[in-house]
């Protein structure tokens, strides 16, 4: 079975970076940093063309005490291709899985150099962990999206939960 963030941790190392600081309707909330982050958007327009937005990202996904999952990614744009060239910028928020596997949905929204207003993308698809090199808990995420028959998305992202630890 994989690791999960909080079944794999030594009795004396907690997963959280610190204590549960927000509450949401009484409800007590985890935060986990997410670190080392890197991700490839490969798209595909209905015209044929192709481009990719590569790049890296740090983020934190909050843990409710009843298990939802929601994250926020900061990505930075270290390499464009093809129609990926005209996106100079890229917001993402998720749900879900970001800690541990099963199913995941990113929103991204997309700013490009030819739109008026950003371009929103649902990525929906399923997250798988395993154990890095420094011994943290791994988590990858693929997922696609297709916009109508206009744009098809298809997102590979790779994170470590800071402060989680796996043998």
């Amino acid at each position: 079975m994989a690791p999960s963030a909080i079944e794999q941790l030594p009795n004396d190392i907690s997963p959280i970076s610190s204590p549960p600081a927000a509450f949401a309707t009484s409800r007590a909330v985890n935060t986990f940093d997410l670190v080392n982050g890197s991700f490839t958007l490969t798209l595909s327009a209905s015209d044929g063309s192709v481009g990719t937005v590569k790049g890296t990202y740090t983020g934190e996904a909050l843990v409710a005490a009843h298990g939802s999952q929601t994250a926020i990614l900061e990505l930075q744009i270290t390499e464009t291709s093809g129609i990926g060239s005209t996106v100079t910028a890229i917001d993402a928020d998720g749900t879900r899985a970001f800690i541990d596997e099963g199913d995941f949905a990113l929103s991204l929204r997309l700013t490009s150099s030819l739109a008026k207003s950003p371009l929103r993308v649902t990525v929906r698809g399923t997250s798988h962990v395993s154990c890095s090199a420094s011994h943290r808990i791994q988590v990858t995420l693929q997922g696609t999206d297709s916009t109508r028959g206009f744009l098809e998305a298809t997102a590979d992202l790779h994170h470590e939960v800071e402060q989680s630890a796996c043998l």
